[in-house]
């Protein structure tokens, strides 16, 4: 085999975010939505999608009343919603086979509170996010240039996939005791909410698999689950999940079935220290154990072994 040069990977990436860039001198309603993960989770993006932004007239004359007609609603009925767009672009100068990869995320977010307590600050929030996740015109899609392309260890795009339609959110969101107290249950994705931080959304920060999601964790897909949090104090949380181990988002309904039928799970725990809680995604240390049991296919034979980890 001839000898390959290091590739050297040029990335482009465009984000058009139509729910994004709003002018907002005053507070928006959308600062209300309730929020159970980190930075990628459906709750946050839409509330900094629809805050204060330096930008946006360009979107925002093309689409007239389209900001203020969803202020409304969120305003009048807690209902937040966005539709969005990105695309990545990726070209190697040396690779093992193919040297380019074109691909697009479209996503639909939706969070919508139809239970608040003020005054126990308690809420209930639907939240639901369904994406179509695509190659444009090339033979690999961004997520499978570094591997198949160029030969590299990670996963030079995460989520520029070519998976197509898949029902990433669809779960219950309670929060209660002053919001200190919350838990999730449906259709998740565990990256919202395990070993977080400020740059971990690969769509707005860093999208190679090694900065996004720790590498090091069996991670299971987006699936049927359920998790649950507590902030211990002004500084000290504690973060738990289960979800199915062989989830496949472009089947939620096979997830729900395994989830209580085949009993193979993916679970963690997790105690972290934040300076201030509106710094959590910055000020953060943390310690996660994780386990992934063994999974079986129908006659019962191992597709993946088990595992488990630690992660500081």
């Amino acid at each position: 085999m001839n000898k390959i040069n290091i590739a050297a990977v040029f990335t482009a990436a465009l984000l058009f975010t139509t729910s994004a860039h709003v002018h907002a001198e005053e507070a928006s309603s959308f600062d209300d939505i309730p929020v159970f993960g980190g930075p990628s989770s459906t709750g946050a993006e839409l509330k900094a999608e629809n805050g204060p932004a330096p930008t946006g007239d360009l979107i925002q004359d093309a689409m007239p009343g389209w900001f203020e007609a969803k202020e409304r609603i969120m305003k009048e009925h807690g209902l937040a919603y966005g539709v969005n767009y990105s695309t990545a672009y990726q070209k190697a100068s040396d690779a093992l086979g193919e040297d380019n990869a074109w691909g697009g995320i479209f996503q639909l977010p939706a969070s919508w509170t139809v239970l608040q307590n003020k005054d126990k600050g308690s809420t209930g929030t639907f939240v639901f996010k369904v994406e179509n996740r695509h190659k444009i015109s090339t033979d690999l899609a961004p997520q499978d240039l570094g591997i198949q392309g160029i030969g590299a260890a990670s996963i030079t795009a995460t989520q520029f996939s070519d998976k197509g339609w898949i029902l990433t959110n669809l779960f219950w969101q309670h929060k209660f005791n002053q919001g200190k107290i919350a838990y999730v249950v449906g259709q998740i994705d565990n990256t919202d909410f395990m070993d977080i931080y400020g740059a971990v959304n690969p769509q707005s920060a860093f999208m190679n698999l090694s900065f996004s999601t720790n590498p090091s964790i069996g991670l299971a897909d987006q699936g049927f689950g359920t998790a649950a949090g507590a902030a211990l104090s002004d500084n000290i949380y504690l973060i738990g999940s289960l979800v199915d181990a062989a989830a496949d988002p472009s089947r939620p309904g096979t997830s729900l079935k395994d989830f209580f039928d085949k009993n193979e799970y993916f679970k963690h725990i997790e105690i972290g220290y934040v300076s201030s809680w509106e710094r959590r995604y910055l000020d953060n240390i943390h310690l996660v154990y994780w386990e992934s049991d063994r999974q079986t296919d129908d006659a019962g034979a191992t597709k993946e072994p088990e595992g488990r980890g630690g992660v500081f």
